[in-house]
C-alpha cells in the first residue's frame, strides 16, 4: 500500500491551508496514486491538552481510518500525558508525535525516556504487533523566516543517539529534517530502528543521496501535506531517478515496516 508517512489535518492558526479537511487531503492522494496517509492534528502543537487535538483527529477521519491513519500528539512535559497516551492507543492510534520546540521540552530531557519506557511496557498496537508504538520527532515543522512573530518556535535538537541506543526496539520516525542530518546521524539510524521521510530534502536528487547516506531501507515517502504541497515529494522521488523497485521500497515496503516493525 503506497503509503505518505507525514500529513495533517485540522485548523494552522497563522494562514488558510487548504485540502486541510480528512476529504481535502483525500482528493490529494488520489491525485498522486497514494493509498494512504499517517495523519496528526495540527492543532496538536498549539493546545495545551494534546487528548482534545487527538480526539477531534479521530472525529475528523471517522469512517475513513484506512485511508487516514491516525497519530496522536503526546507533550510529556504536560501533567497526565499518560493518560493521553492510554487513549490514543486504546483508540487505535498509530503511532505518536513528539514536538519538542512547541512543547517546551528537549530529547535529552527525562519526559521523554519516561514516555519511551511507557512504550516499551504497555504501548503495544494491537494482535499480532507486541512491540511499542512508533515515535516520529519533528526537527522543524516551519521555516523560521515564515514563523509568525508571536511563535518563534526553534527546530529541535537532534540528540538522537542516547535514545536509540538505550530503546532497540522502538520505531522512530525523523520528520522535518534536512540532508545534513541524515548524516551526521548516518551511523545511529542505519543501527537502530530509525527511518527518514523527504519532506525537507532539498537539492538535485536529493533523495538518491539520502539513499546513499542511510540505506533504501531506511527511506520513506513523506509530503508534510497540506502544509507543503504535496506534488514537491513525489517530484523529489522522479527527479532522483528511482528505479520501480527503489520506488515500492520508499512507498510501500518501509513504511509498512515501520508500522510493523
Amino acid at each position: 500500500m503506497t503509503t505518505d508517512t507525514n500529513c495533517h489535518l485540522g485548523h494552522w492558526p497563522y494562514r488558510a491551508v487548504a485540502n486541510a479537511d480528512a476529504e481535502g487531503l483525500l482528493r490529494l492522494l488520489d491525485r498522486h496514486g497514494v493509498e494512504q496517509a499517517w495523519a496528526g492534528a495540527f492543532e496538536g502543537l498549539f493546545y495545551r491538552d494534546c487528548g482534545a487535538a487527538n480526539r477531534g483527529l479521530l472525529t475528523a477521519i471517522a469512517g475513513r481510518e484506512e485511508r487516514l491513519r491516525p497519530w496522536a500528539t503526546i507533550n510529556p512535559a504536560f501533567p497526565a500525558w499518560e493518560d493521553d497516551l492510554a487513549e490514543a492507543l486504546a483508540a487505535g492510534m498509530v503511532g505518536v508525535r513528539l514536538f519538542p520546540s512547541y512543547h517546551g521540552y528537549q530529547l535529552g530531557d527525562a519526559c521523554v525516556r519516561e514516555l519511551l519506557d511507557a512504550l516499551a511496557t504497555s504501548g503495544t498496537r494491537g494482535p499480532g504487533h507486541p512491540g511499542p508504538a512508533a515515535v516520529a520527532i519533528y526537527h522543524k515543522f516551519v521555516d523560521e523566516r515564515l514563523h509568525h512573530w508571536t511563535c518563534l518556535v526553534p527546530p529541535v535538537d537532534m540528540a538522537l543517539e542516547p535514545l536509540v541506543a538505550a530503546h532497540r526496539d522502538q520505531p522512530f520516525l525523523l520528520c522535518g529534517c534536512a540532508l545534513p542530518h541524515a548524516q551526521a546521524l548516518a551511523e545511529t539510524i542505519r543501527t537502530g530502528n530509525v527511518y527518514f521521510e523527504i519532506s525537507r530534502l532539498e537539492g538535485i536528487e536529493g533523495v538518491r543521496q539520502l539513499i546513499e547516506t542511510i540505506g533504501l531501507d531506511r527511506v520513506v515517502l513523506g509530503s508534510h501535506a497540506p502544509y507543503f504541497t504535496m506534488e514537491a515529494a513525489h517530484l523529489k522521488l522522479t527527479e532522483s531517478g528511482l528505479s520501480e523497485e527503489e520506488r515500492r521500497a520508499v512507498l510501500e515496503e518501509n513504511p509498512r515496516r515501520l508500522l510493523s516493525a
